[in-house]
């Protein structure tokens, strides 16, 4: 089976990977759920670092246009637009790109040792090359039996 990624922005990607963010903000829902790479896409939003920061959240930004970590995506929800706090927190999104938000939350993150450059696309769960996937399995096996 093909692993699926998504290219998230920095800084949401190493929040993501960070553990400080446990959700993605999109504007469609998805049906499956499973294995899913995280990709920093190459371009860091200053907006939204400038967000990130003003709220008191640094994660670290090592890597551009590579796979960081794999996820699990275990549920994907629209975004409470009832509950003025969000339904995700401080960085649930209500609307995305005009949309109603989905939120796809991703549990057990597993950071790699070494990020994979990767080129990063616009579709969500966008299949990754048959070579990269090769590196992040390789990467998966050197980690410890309870982080897998």
């Amino acid at each position: 089976m093909t692993l699926r990624a998504i290219t998230v922005r920095q800084p949401w990607a190493g929040l993501i990977v960070a553990g400080i963010k446990r959700f993605e903000n999109r504007g469609a829902a998805v049906s499956w759920r499973g294995e899913l790479a995280i990709h920093a896409g190459k371009r860091v939003d200053a907006g939204e670092l400038a967000r990130a920061v003003g709220a008191g959240h640094l994660a670290p930004m090592t890597a551009l246009g590579s796979i960081l970590a794999v996820a699990e995506l275990t549920d994907c929800h629209l975004a409470d637009t009832t509950d003025p706090t969000g339904c995700c927190g401080a960085f649930g999104l209500e609307f995305y790109n005009g949309r109603r938000a989905c939120h796809l939350v991703l549990e057990n993150v597993r950071q790699f040792a070494s990020p994979v450059p990767c080129r990063g696309q616009v579709l969500l769960g966008w299949p990754v090359p048959a070579d990269v996937e090769m590196a992040v399995r390789a990467q998966l096996s050197l980690m410890p039996e309870e982080a897998k």
